[in-house]
């Protein structure tokens, strides 16, 4: 039986109750152990992508993508330095975002909110998704070090999560405006189409050296796609992000920074 909390769905928080951080550490944890636990789906390339189908308290069924990689590719200390400024980076990496602003960095600095205008090919809308992200980093993730996430299973050496969540902005004047991309001219606002799109990310430092990348996400894209129609897409859409990010990463200058020891509690 499922231990997850309603906290990671697409039904949007609201100003009024946002939660801490480590409350969305709390739901975030039992859903990423459930994963293995998930139907397999498609192999694509070296990535494995997992289903689940939707339940009560969700708005969407689940899927779920996880990779491994060598520190020859990429060490774990560069995909934190990659992965850990969200908001920042994904653009980056993901050419459908168009623009990425922080509209509230909370009191809580683990967690801020953002909105991401992706625009798509036609005859798609363009969408803004409106995120309430929390980053939890190396040693704060996974207290004790090197703890084992099951009885019999593989213990690692460190860890750190992400998670994002939808959120309304529109009780909030000013931030409701900002959500609005006011400095991009590249699309009719009138024919944004607002999504919402829940996940979570664990990497992990595995005691042989190599570094394992989950990632679970459900999501609707809103408009006039149907359900059934997105989730078809999802699958390779998720895996091919993990391509991505590692193309943009070995180009920047933290790819061949020697490992050291991991920040506490910076994200920025």
């Amino acid at each position: 039986m499922s231990t997850r909390t309603p906290l990671l769905s697409i039904t949007p928080l609201t100003l009024n109750s946002i939660p801490t951080a480590e409350e969305l550490l709390g739901a975030a944890k039992p859903l990423l152990d459930e994963v293995a636990g998930w139907k397999k789906g498609k192999l694509i390339g070296s990535v494995q992508t997992q289903y689940r189908a939707k339940q009560k308290g969700d708005g969407a069924p689940w899927h779920s993508r996880l990779s491994t990689h060598t520190k020859e590719e990429l060490s774990f200390e560069a995909f934190w330095k990659g992965l850990g400024p969200r908001g920042q980076h994904e653009p980056q990496y993901v050419h459908e975002i168009k623009a990425a602003t922080c509209l509230r960095q909370l009191e809580d600095p683990r967690m801020s909110i953002w909105s991401m205008l992706y625009v798509f090919p036609a005859p798609f809308q363009p969408r803004i998704f409106t995120a309430l992200i929390a980053v939890f980093p190396p040693k704060l993730a996974s207290p004790g070090h090197a703890t084992a996430p099951s009885a019999g299973a593989e213990s690692y050496d460190d860890e750190f999560i992400l998670v994002q969540v939808p959120i309304d902005v529109s009780s909030d004047a000013e931030l409701a405006k900002a959500n609005t991309h006011p400095e991009m001219n590249i699309v009719k606002h009138d024919n944004i189409v607002h999504g919402r799109y829940a996940a979570t990310e664990r990497v992990r430092k595995t005691q042989d050296g190599k570094t394992e990348w989950l990632m679970a996400t459900s999501s609707n894209a809103g408009g006039n796609i149907p359900q059934f129609v997105q989730d078809m897409s999802i699958p390779s859409s998720i895996a091919s992000d993990v391509p991505r990010f590692m193309a943009w990463a070995k180009t920047q200058p933290f790819a061949n920074d020697a490992p050291a020891r991991m920040p506490e509690a910076d994200v920025q």
